[in-house]
């Protein structure tokens, strides 16, 4: 992990073949897929597909296509593996800088991670939340859930576990991309994400219109979004501040 930036520069991060088989619990199998997929690198499958469960494969699917970008931030200063890193994803078709931080125990015992958002570039940041928001959308990739934090994120890693978690500047007036169950950025699925605002003599409303393509069949699909001005009646899952999280149709075909 301490040479995972080296990726495109002086080689093609190989983070080994992964395994996803039940032999391994699944919270390890998901920081062996979290490695890989913050490595940007190959992504080579040791087991039989025909042979996984569902759950396990569904890990798999979640890594294709790899990150366009590697780890760039990593706390080297640490004793054995570096136990957090970031990688910067660019803007997507949501419009935003995203970052994907993984946080890991490499020990045996249960342990608490705090992990500060000073490594955002606010110069790069988009237009939207260039407002001096120290509110961030944090989603958990892997526990699917949504929460809001400012500047920093706390919690407990299992033992040999990780969480994956994807992170963006909070808008105060705009809808926002969080997550999803689809792809491990929580955002490169996406490929049209606009606010269609209505003229205030036909009443002022704002709708949100996106397309996903996942270049893969989904299975009901779920993204989480952050819905300024949304109540808590309009739509079936409610996350609190704001937060929705929204059942999609399933894709029969790719796109």
């Amino acid at each position: 992990m301490a040479r995972q930036a080296m990726q495109g520069k002086l080689w093609v991060n190989d983070p080994d073949c992964l395994i996803l088989r039940e032999e391994a619990p699944i919270h390890e199998a998901r920081a062996f897929a979290s490695v890989v997929a913050l490595s940007g690198g190959s992504l080579v499958l040791s087991d039989d597909v025909d042979h996984l469960p569902w759950e396990r494969l569904d890990i798999f699917k979640r890594l294709v296509p790899p990150l366009p970008a590697s780890t760039h931030s990593t706390n080297l200063l640490v004793e054995g593996l570096p136990d957090i890193a970031v990688v910067t994803l660019p803007p997507s078709a949501c419009g935003q800088i995203s970052y994907l931080i993984g946080v890991f125990n490499w020990t045996d015992g249960d342990d608490s991670r705090l992990v500060h958002f000073d490594f955002a570039d606010l110069s790069q940041a988009h237009a939207q939340v260039a407002e001096g928001s120290r509110l961030w959308n944090v989603f958990d990739v892997w526990e699917e859930s949504a929460s809001l934090h400012e500047d920093r994120w706390s919690g407990s890693v299992m033992p040999r576990g990780c969480r994956l978690l994807a992170a963006r500047r909070r808008t105060r007036e705009h809808p926002q991309y969080i997550g999803s169950d689809i792809h491990v950025s929580c955002g490169l699925e996406v490929c049209h994400f606009s606010e269609v605002k209505r003229e205030a003599q036909l009443g002022g409303e704002r709708s949100l219109d996106f397309a996903i393509d996942a270049g893969r069949s989904l299975e009901a699909p779920c993204v989480w979004l952050h819905l300024p001005g949304s109540c808590a009646c309009e739509l079936p899952r409610y996350g609190g501040a704001g937060t929705w999280a929204i059942p999609l149709p399933s894709f029969a075909d790719a796109g």
